[in-house]
């Protein structure tokens, strides 16, 4: 699992700390295809570039079933589509919860940081 490579809880517990985490990261093709649940999606986090938990969240939640067609409507103004990003769709289809992509993307910073401190990104 993505947290194996921690020996301890205070480790993943550092591992969260977004303080310094550098998120140009998420440019690098190589980076992106070795991460959990965004892998396969390089060009949208090219073109979104998250700057925070809350924006990786939110490209997890675009990426899932249902939402990428607010994906245009997000480049223009995010702050705004973010309240109807989260929203369960009136046709019953699927969505992803704030709170799980909130936990997705912090697990993806934990898993950067990791993976940093073991020297797998260089």
């Amino acid at each position: 699992t993505s947290y194996n490579m921690f020996g301890s809880k205070d480790e993943v517990l550092k591992a969260m700390d977004v303080s310094n985490f550098d998120w140009s990261v998420f440019q690098k093709k190589e980076v992106v295809e070795e991460l959990p649940h965004i892998n396969k999606h390089y060009s949208i986090i090219r073109q979104l570039q998250p700057q925070s938990v809350e924006d990786l969240a939110d490209v997890l939640a675009l990426i899932r079933p249902g939402k990428i067609d607010l994906f245009d409507d997000y480049l223009a103004d995010k702050v705004k589509t973010r309240k109807r990003l989260y929203k369960r769709p009136s046709n019953g289809g699927m969505y992803f919860k704030k709170s799980h992509a909130i936990a997705y993307a912090m697990m993806i910073v934990v898993v950067i940081n990791g993976q940093k401190r073991f020297d797998f990104f260089g």
